[in-house]
């Protein structure tokens, strides 16, 4: 089984150890997770056991119970930081024995749940605070992005006018295939930073396809115009028919 911090653990009779250091020889040195106690394990080259001490100091071991939810626990983490869009409860019933569920109850499920989200939590990226952090980062950060036909992203960004607009060649190029354009802005689905995502679809045999994002600082003649400016740069055969809501 493996610790919380993913480094490998050798149970004996429900005492964890941990590895300590290479001795002379290549001899393996494990030491009890407690690091108080005078117990440890040798193992050759081969991983054989050579040596032990098994005194505890009077150290209890630990629960069976605590070692079951430790290894399921570390078990699904690894899981979902592989597998990040799938659902906790799918990912914890794909490696959940009968033993576990007879040893297991619901806070043991909740603890688990929890580990997921935090195994996940520390893959993503901090949250920047500041414009100017924004700015500097997302270059960098675009620069690595690729769609999933591998095509580059394209970024413009404004900072006089607080606006960002994401798109790609491909993209850009079907406006010109489309029967017409429709464009709305989201207030609820936008980073803190901004006040709104405005996107602009293309409609092609009444199919809607986003192609354009914009990251809008406000929702003002000017912020709108800006964008679309960056948009007929980019994109001057647009269709000659516009759906707005406002």
């Amino acid at each position: 089984m493996y610790s919380e911090k993913l480094k490998e653990l050798r149970v004996i009779d429900s005492f964890k150890f941990r590895f300590h250091r290479i001795m002379k020889n290549e001899i393996q040195r494990w030491a009890r997770t407690i690091k108080r106690c005078n117990a440890f394990l040798k193992f050759d080259t081969r991983g054989v056991e050579i040596d032990n001490n098994l005194e505890h100091n009077n150290h209890a071991a630990d629960e069976k119970r605590s070692l079951v939810r430790q290894k399921l626990s570390n078990s699904v983490k690894r899981k979902a930081v592989e597998q990040l869009c799938e659902r906790p409860s799918k990912i914890i019933h794909s490696e959940i024995t009968p033993d576990d569920l007879n040893i297991l109850d619901s806070k043991d499920i909740n603890l688990i749940r929890k580990n997921i989200h935090t195994a996940r939590m520390s893959k993503y990226p901090i949250l920047l605070k500041t414009l100017l952090e924004f700015y500097a980062m997302v270059p960098d950060v675009v620069d690595k992005l690729h769609t999933n036909g591998g095509e580059k992203w394209i970024i413009h960004i404004d900072n006089n006018k607080g606006v960002v607009c994401f798109s790609t060649i491909k993209n850009l190029n079907f406006f010109k295939k489309c029967d017409a354009v429709l464009m709305d802005g989201t207030f609820s689905s936008c980073p803190s930073l901004f006040n709104q995502l405005f996107v602009v679809h293309g409609v092609k045999n009444n199919i809607y396809v986003p192609l354009f994002f914009c990251l809008l600082m406000g929702k003002s003649v000017t912020d709108y115009c800006t964008a679309l400016e960056f948009l007929k740069q980019r994109s001057p055969l647009l269709p000659t028919t516009f759906h707005i809501d406002f």
